[in-house]
């Protein structure tokens, strides 16, 4: 890279990183000055381009993302916004935008009307929130990776985190995870709630991690008006139970579901410590574990590392540590392997076994890919980016099969009808499905275990299929 690319691509981080306000119109004039750049493909970048194919690909969305989610933030009904500043910048968005095909721009009025290729891009921009909430980390990733991670990782006087914007992350996350809460209200709460009797159905729904509210508002208006249990709501009534860390994220889930007329509640609560938070809800509201039914969404990576208690056993290091690529580190920047994290998950699991009644907790939960299967279905994961902002901000994503594992060793099997995302696709990275509890656990084979599983080779009955010692 030469001087000269280097100081552009300095100028343009600061431009896109340098400050937190998002989908307030202030970023515009920065942005908009880049999109001749876009326009020309980044010629100014010759060298880098030739060594890396994609980067510029890669600049143009890191540009035009922040853009049209402001843009969709003053967009009115009628599929324009008036545009407003200084005149280069409203020409140059304008332009943009006709240029590409995805909009009309009136100069005399400064509107800009979205055709409908450019109204599916910015109503679909919220899809990029989550990415764009961890602008500030960005701003600061020097600290991340060279410095002291916890420095960076601190909340305001406010109490509020420091390196991302959280109510942009939970409109983000409330926005893509619309198809996730339809499935799993087909493949899971029908048959809670439809079976009798109702008396013996959950009296609560408790979500933790509620976020904006948006999948306990979705379970409850889906119970009301897709089964049984909605026509005797007055004799059975359901109660939905907010609970999350943040209390930006309990004041948007009290927002939304008092607007929605849900009955609910909110409390603060700690995934990592699920024992105080049923304890909680045992007291206040007089329910037992068999009478509520857990939920959550996309929250079990970002859980407060523990360090498990246990030690990791060779056979475990082995199979964990060689099959995972992630990378994971302690607030401090310490190094942590991957099979202590993956026994720090079995850990927080045994905790939420022990919380959980006969409804068990429906969960969805995200996976990184390895690095092979990301660069092999680039163009179709999400992995590139959005592994790289979650492992930045110190989450703990992990293979799905692995999660899997971690779940069955903590004794949570999954009922019938699990469901994978994307789907059809050769790589997985959702999982959709209900955990119940079970006095089965599945783990790992050990040495130890050799003479035992030798034995149970001989009931094959035919020495083709007998594995040897």
């Amino acid at each position: 890279m030469t001087m000269a690319e280097d100081k552009l691509i300095d100028e343009l981080c600061e431009d896109v990183y340098g400050e937190k306000d998002v989908g307030t119109h202030f970023s515009l004039p920065r942005l908009a000055k880049w999109l001749e750049c876009v326009q020309g493909k980044w010629s100014d970048l010759p060298e880098v381009a030739s060594k890396i194919p994609l980067f510029p690909h890669m600049l143009t969305g890191a540009l035009i993302a922040p853009m049209l989610l402001e843009l969709r933030a003053n967009t009115g009904p009628d599929g324009s916004v008036l545009l407003s500043g200084k005149k280069t910048t409203i020409w140059a968005l304008g332009g943009f935008f006709a240029a590409q095909g995805w909009g009309t721009f009136n100069a005399s009025t400064n509107r800009l009307t979205f055709a409908e290729s450019g109204k599916f891009f910015v109503e679909r921009s919220a899809a990029f929130g989550v990415a764009l909430s961890y602008r500030p980390m960005f701003y600061k990733l020097d600290t991340a990776l060279y410095g002291t991670p916890k420095e960076l990782f601190s909340h305001d006087d406010k109490g509020h985190e420091e390196h991302v914007n959280r109510v942009l992350n939970v409109i983000g996350s409330g926005f893509m995870h619309k198809r996730y809460f339809d499935d799993m209200m087909n493949a899971f709460v029908y048959k809670i709630f439809s079976h009798e009797p109702m008396s013996e159905q959950p009296m609560m729904v408790a979500d933790m991690g509620s976020g904006d509210g948006t999948l306990l508002k979705t379970i409850f208006m889906y119970v009301k008006n897709e089964t049984p249990r909605g026509k005797q709501l007055t004799k059975y009534p359901l109660k939905m139970l907010g609970v999350d860390f943040s209390h930006e994220s309990l004041e948007e889930t009290h927002k939304v579901l008092e607007a929605a007329n849900v009955p609910h509640d909110v409390m603060w609560g700690d995934i990592g410590d699920p024992i105080t938070m049923q304890n909680s809800i045992k007291d206040k509201f007089k329910v037992t574990n068999d009478q509520v039914l857990h939920v959550r969404s996309f929250i079990d990576h970002d859980r407060p590392y523990i360090a498990p208690k246990k030690a990791a056993s060779p056979a475990l290091k082995a199979t964990i540590d060689n099959y995972s690529d992630a990378a994971y580190t302690e607030p401090t920047g310490v190094v942590v392997p991957p099979s202590m994290v993956f026994l720090s998950l079995v850990e927080h699991l045994e905790r939420w076994r022990a919380c959980l009644g006969k409804f068990g907790l429906i969960v969805l939960e995200v996976s990184n890919l390895p690095v092979k299967a990301t660069t092999k279905h680039l163009r179709e994961a999400t992995s590139l980016h959005f592994d790289s902002c979650q492992s930045h901000s110190g989450q703990m994503l992990m293979p799905a099969v692995h999660y899997t594992l971690g779940a069955s060793s903590a004794g949570l099997l999954p009922t019938p009808g699990i469901l994978l995302y994307p789907k059809e696709a050769p790589f997985t990275r959702i999982v959709l499905q209900n955990l119940r509890p079970d006095d089965l656990v599945i783990r790992l084979a050990l040495p130890e275990d050799l003479p035992t599983l030798t034995a149970l080779e001989k009931n094959w009955g035919t020495d083709c299929l007998i594995a040897s010692k």
